[in-house]
């Protein structure tokens, strides 16, 4: 296992996901009115809205009366995967995935750190039942999880 040289492509996609996020952020801060929702439209059964929210803990608001002890947590994490990115050279779509996840939360320590919470503001409705509001760069950490996940089942394991 060697050290990864960080890669010029590498830093331009980790800062264009943390950019769409915060801008997201922002416009929805600008234009959209807390609890109210603005309809984008609905694809076989599934509604979506951008919906105004704010939260100051963690998924569905964990931790949100110890932000301290949430902004250590979050920070852990940011190192964690820093060293994982760091200290390991993966493949383009590797580190792809450990950088969107390190997107993902930077953005929502961002937010943390500037707002005082984090500004949500996707919301979907599937076949009726009603999700939690989220964001960009929640979509960034699923969206790697979920890649590492599915690497992990179907390739092959190497000796």
């Amino acid at each position: 296992m060697s050290a990864v040289k960080i890669q010029p492509v590498d830093s331009c996609v980790f800062l264009f996901l943390l950019a769409l996020d915060q801008v997201s952020k922002i416009l929805s801060l600008a234009y959209l009115i807390p609890g109210k929702p603005l309809a984008l439209g609905a694809l076989f059964g599934v509604r979506f809205d951008l919906l105004l929210t704010t939260n100051q803990g963690a998924a569905w608001g964990a931790l949100s009366a110890y932000p301290g002890l949430l902004l250590a947590v979050r920070l852990i994490f940011i190192v964690c995967l820093a060293f994982i990115y760091l200290g390991y050279a993966g493949s383009f779509s590797y580190r792809i995935t450990v950088l969107a996840i390190l997107a993902g939360a930077v953005g929502n320590i961002i937010d943390s750190l500037f707002w005082g919470h984090v500004v949500d503001m996707i919301h979907v409705t599937l076949w009726g039942w009603d999700y939690p509001v989220f964001n960009l760069a929640d979509t960034w950490i699923f969206l790697g999880c979920v890649t590492f996940l599915f690497r992990s089942f179907f390739e092959k394991k190497r000796a």
